[in-house]
């Protein structure tokens, strides 16, 4: 007999394949199920364990929800409260971190799938998703002190300075949102044109 557990699980692989990336724990308890319907579960579960698992498949059922974040593999991504919110990589076997304090989780999405795919920690994907987190940090903090300076030239009356801020402000959002878009491409949670 299928037990909850597995069904549990075969509806978070169905979501997975549907394009939900919320993968967290969704209950099955809202209708009992029929005898049926256990059967038609059980001929799914046995073909689908036979069989080889798509990479979004594998990664919805190895993915669950910690009390300080998400646990993606041999990995976890422990999100920092606070403002602004950011994110540690840790490994769940040795407790050491490899990355901590990023803002976008992201990129620690990104790093972890590539981990848990076989690359190694100093690989050039994984720098590069560094790299680009960093270029969205830098950009994101330099566009939040361009705003309070407009914010301030603003109020002193200085209108060329606030038009130089407001200018500075535009430009590196858009340098930020650019970097997160790369990103996401090469963390392979957006395609690319």
């Amino acid at each position: 007999m299928v037990n909850k557990s597995e069904i549990d699980a075969m509806a978070k692989a169905i979501r997975a394949l549907n394009g939900d990336l919320n993968v967290e724990e969704k209950s099955t308890n809202s209708k009992p199920i029929g005898d049926s319907n256990i059967d038609a579960m059980k001929k799914i579960l046995e073909n689908f364990y036979s069989s080889e698992k798509p990479k979004i498949v594998q990664e919805a059922l190895n993915t669950e929800k910690t009390d300080k974040g998400t646990r993606v593999g041999s990995w976890e991504i422990v999100i920092n409260e606070g403002n602004p919110k950011t994110y540690d990589v840790k490994n769940i076997v040795t407790k050491s971190f490899i990355a901590k304090d990023l803002y976008l989780y992201e990129a620690c999405l990104g790093i972890v799938k590539n981990l848990n795919e076989g690359y190694g920690i100093n690989d050039r994907k994984i720098k590069e998703l560094l790299d680009l987190e960093e270029e969205y940090t830098k950009n994101r903090n330099n566009a939040s002190n361009y705003k309070r300076n407009y914010k301030t030239a603003l109020k002193e009356g200085n209108n060329i300075k606030a038009t130089n801020s407001e200018n500075r402000f535009e430009l590196a959002s858009e340098k930020a949102l650019e970097a997160q878009e790369r990103l996401l491409i090469l963390a392979g949670l957006k395609r690319g044109l």
